[in-house]
């Protein structure tokens, strides 16, 4: 999806990082885009004993927990979160994650169970065939959703000292909602 990001395993992408130390405030200086071979950024630490590295680890860290928590939690709409980045809201159901579907069927099947009348306390009943293929989805979106990992982590996999950095992040999240994040944040 973008050059920048490579996917190693789920929930697991490699972002390569150009690093410009001794900036006054530590910042991205682009906009991120997908066919950047590196995101670019400002870092208010001077390139002296790992300084902007542990800066550079702690920018990102920051950025992608409090992004994940405004994607996982928004406070706007989805069109208005998705407003300054390139990508659109038809791109949001096909490319989210698996987990989300999920949550998102779970609440508007909730929602849609409405009765009407008098004997509304007896349980319905329902066949086995339906049970079991509920059954079966829910544990094929468990299992895919326990390979992502349950936390933001941000390490430096390469270029301890050069301006050319090697990210490994840990994402609980598509990739597609890490570029969005990114991109949301750089611009």
């Amino acid at each position: 999806m973008a050059s920048f990001i490579k996917v190693l395993r789920p929930g697991v992408y490699n972002i390569a990082v150009r690093a410009k130390p001794g900036s006054k405030v530590t910042s991205f200086a682009s906009v991120a885009n997908s066919s950047d071979e590196a995101l670019e950024v400002y870092l208010a630490a001077p390139p002296v004993e790992g300084q902007a590295n542990k800066e550079l680890v702690d920018f990102m860290q920051s950025i992608l927990k409090t992004g994940l928590r405004e994607l996982r939690y928004p406070i706007l709409s989805p069109e208005n979160f998705l407003s300054p980045t390139s990508h659109t809201l038809n791109s949001t159901f096909t490319n989210a994650p698996v987990m989300n579907n999920i949550i998102a069927k779970d609440r508007t099947s909730s929602s849609s169970k409405k009765t009407k009348g008098k004997g509304n306390n007896k349980p319905k009943c329902s066949s086995k065939i339906s049970d079991s293929n509920d059954k079966k989805e829910a544990t094929s979106a468990t299992e895919k959703a326990s390979l992502l990992p349950n936390r933001v982590a941000v390490r430096l996999a390469r270029g301890t000292t050069s301006r050319s950095k090697l990210l490994e992040v840990e994402f609980p999240g598509s990739e597609w909602e890490l570029v969005c994040l990114l991109e949301k944040a750089s611009g």
